[in-house]
């Protein structure tokens, strides 16, 4: 029987022992780097070290040690062309039928906040060649990428030659193992391309983060390049859900990369069923609201709306104002705090609503869990970490048919200085404070939106209706007396007094909004009228 050969090169080596014993046990020569040729031999499985095969010795501390005529010329030779098989005839080579490599661990590096030159050392040059190799010449060379293939390759070896299906498929994963790879590095080397000065300091200084020294150069809406030509997606599916918006869609959950803390997709399950698709947006849209405010805050969501938001000094005050904003709305909610959920915490949840699908939270202290869990088994609890102290300004993207759309994270203006006062009035200190909070979750709120607010707590909030007057009536609605004294903000400029009157008629006495209407005279003139106070913030926050 005519002699195979595979080549093992592995950064991550589980199984590889196994895989080494199968092949050794099916008559393979098995040819090895490094760390990898080590493994094999210690554990007994005999293996050619690559110096003696390619006749060169390691070079620049192993930088280069695959990269070898010897090796590709083996990897690559076609064995159905006459030609080939007579050039590996005349110079002496060895085809190379089986291919098992995984790569340097690039982002892991970049995540624990490596140095620039441990970054760069990480950056693997000789294992992509020989995955890329390998997988193009697919129906002749076996690719291994992933050791959850090892056993079922040396299953196909043992049952007979492995079909050309199961060949491309693997082809199909090396590819996509190659492409995630670099699209991680280059998306490392975009944060730093756009100030070349900035990064020559990074280069004096090897051992700094990558991270601490790229942060403030993050590309902005303020970027005179503006968006990238090209942009490569990168996601790895984490889980399958039950279905999407309805049952009778499916759906999945991928990560862009590590899982991250403080965030949804980074967080842990750590009670009640699985999480499902709305479960998932819903948890998204709670979670944001809290991290915009620096104090203790809880927000309720139904339908990627908040039905209330409450800020306070402690977190059991800013949940019965989250709560109490719309009590009736918070059956079936999910609901998020920026702090830990405690004994005290669980009981008034338990005690003010027949049901809730997920509570999100950094932590949960033992005697809430007992509480919650006891109340309701199926509860699914979100823990999500240590939130971030200030949120990463990230890209969002909504897809379309055929592409999609993508643009920077929508940032709250709240710095009271840059706010302008248009009325006669000037809202007072209280007032301003409200206007501020109520300001923060209209950026929340789905347009057109109306927020009323009291002491940071909403009272009232109409969102996603199509005319800013039927979204005023909706908070007033839902408001009911506590609108008596209470703020308003809009998501969006006002254009005509109709809004303004429903609020004020209810008893509104503050406004915040952006404006630059057409209207903006007639507007002011009304609220002068009533003795309203009103600031323009000339900022925006539609939310679709």
């Amino acid at each position: 029987m005519k002699k195979r050969y595979a080549l093992l090169s592995v950064f991550d080596k589980e199984s590889i022992v196994a895989l080494g014993r199968g092949l050794e046990r099916l008559g393979y020569s098995i040819i090895s780097t490094g760390g990898t040729a080590r493994a094999l031999q210690e554990a007994g499985v005999s293996c050619e070290d690559i110096e003696s095969f390619t006749g060169q010795k390691e070079l620049f501390a192993g930088r280069v040690k695959t990269l070898h005529p010897r090796v590709h010329a083996g990897i690559l030779a076609r064995r159905n062309k006459p030609e080939d098989v007579q050039e590996i005839e005349k110079e002496d080579l060895i085809p190379i039928d089986l291919v098992a490599v995984n790569l340097y661990p690039f982002q892991e590096k970049i995540d624990q906040g490596v140095g620039l030159e441990e970054a760069l050392e990480n950056i693997d040059i000789g294992g992509p060649t020989l995955i890329r190799a390998a997988a193009k010449n697919f129906p002749h060379v076996l690719v291994l990428v992933d050791p959850q293939d090892y056993e079922k390759v040396l299953t196909a070896l043992e049952e007979g030659e492995v079909s050309r299906e199961f060949r491309c498929k693997l082809a199909s994963k090396a590819f996509h193992h190659t492409a995630a790879y670099e699209n991680n590095i280059q998306e490392f080397f975009r944060r730093v391309e756009d100030k070349l000065a900035a990064y020559e300091d990074i280069l004096e200084e090897p051992e700094r983060s990558v991270d601490e020294m790229v942060d403030s150069l993050q590309k902005s809406s303020t970027s005179e390049d503006g968006f990238p030509a090209r942009i490569s997606l990168e996601a790895t599916k984490l889980m399958d859900l039950r279905y999407g918006e309805n049952p009778h869609q499916e759906a999945a959950l991928y990560s862009r990369g590590s899982k991250e803390p403080g965030t949804i997709v980074g967080s842990e399950l750590i009670s009640g069923k699985p999480l499902s698709y709305n479960n998932l947006l819903d948890a998204e849209a709670a979670l944001n609201i809290v991290l915009d405010f620096n104090f203790p805050t809880c927000s309720v969501i139904k339908h990627n709306n908040p039905s209330g938001v409450g800020s306070a000094q402690d977190l059991l005050s800013a949940m019965e104002k989250a709560l109490y904003s719309d009590l009736q709305s918070a059956y079936g909610s999910i609901i998020a705090c920026n702090g830990t959920v405690e004994e005290e915490h669980a009981r008034f949840i338990v005690g003010n609503i027949p049901f809730v699908e997920v509570i999100i939270a950094p932590s949960f202290k033992k005697e809430a869990l007992t509480i919650l869990t006891g109340r309701w088994q199926n509860l699914r609890l979100l823990r999500t970490g240590p939130l971030p102290e200030k949120l990463k300004a990230e890209w969002e993207l909504r897809s379309l048919r055929g592409g999609f759309l993508l643009q920077d994270g929508d940032q709250i203006a709240t710095d009271v200085a840059a706010f302008k006062v248009v009325t006669d009035r000037q809202p007072e200190d209280d007032e301003l404070a409200d206007l501020v909070f109520t300001w923060q979750v209209a950026k929340h709120v789905k347009s057109n939106a109306i927020v009323l607010g009291s002491k940071k707590g909403t009272v009232g909030i109409g969102a996603g209706q199509m005319s800013r007057v039927d979204a005023a009536r909706m908070a007033v609605m839902k408001a009911g007396r506590r609108a008596q004294g209470a703020v308003m903000a809009s998501d969006a400029m006002i254009p005509f007094p109709d809004a303004l009157e429903v609020c004020h008629e209810a008893g509104v006495r503050a406004v915040i909004q952006p404006g630059g209407s057409k209207g903006d005279d007639r507007v002011i003139e009304m609220a002068n009228r009533a003795n309203l106070a009103m600031v323009f913030t000339s900022v925006r926050h539609f939310r679709h």
